[in-house]
């Protein structure tokens, strides 16, 4: 069985980290791990952008001690970006044993709008699980009621199931058996 070990990068809403295991377990089936060690931002930040390099998180991820094997989940509340693109809600390794996903731009008080918690978990599972099928080799899906479809806006990410296709979800199923039943 694939074992998940979720972190928090920087100050992280224990109850989203709770939420995240859960995620994984359910959804993917994954043996999940929370690390109580809370892994420092810092050097991924880039002042001129007043954002974190996700990719440089993915480092920080894949530095932690651990088994063969083994897939690290950061979870975040700061503002995630790529060079090339303006913002990200997360991002994986390919094929890989690392992603992270930002609860900065998922939660609605960002875009001027009250707290809503729900909305803020749904969105959240869905990005986990998006980040997830990356670290399991999924590429984009063109689906857009995919977990695996690209969101570039918190609009794309609310139209998305917190699930996978029929393709994406056999193909999962390959790298990761246990997430057959889903």
């Amino acid at each position: 069985m694939t074992t998940l070990r979720l972190y928090s990068i920087g100050d992280v809403d224990p109850a989203a980290v709770q939420y995240a295991a859960l995620t994984a377990s359910e959804v993917l089936g994954l043996r999940c791990r929370i690390d109580q060690r809370r892994l420092d931002p810092g050097e991924a930040y880039l002042p001129g952008r007043n954002q974190y390099h996700s990719t440089s998180l993915l480092e920080v991820l894949l530095k932690q001690e651990g088994p063969p094997g083994e897939i690290r989940l950061g979870l975040t509340e700061v503002d995630l970006c790529i060079p090339i693109l303006t913002f990200v809600f997360g991002e994986a390794l390919l094929q890989g044993a690392a992603a992270v996903v930002s609860l900065h731009r998922l939660r609605q008080p960002f875009y001027g709008l009250p707290h809503d918690p729900d909305l803020l978990l749904r969105r959240l599972e869905k990005e986990i699980l998006h980040e997830l099928g990356h670290a399991a080799g999924l590429i984009h899906c063109r689906d857009y009621r995919c977990a695996m479809a690209f969101s570039n806006s918190v609009g794309q990410v609310d139209l998305k199931e917190p699930s996978f296709c029929d393709s994406c979800r056999g193909e999962l199923s390959l790298v990761w058996p246990e997430a057959a039943g889903m």
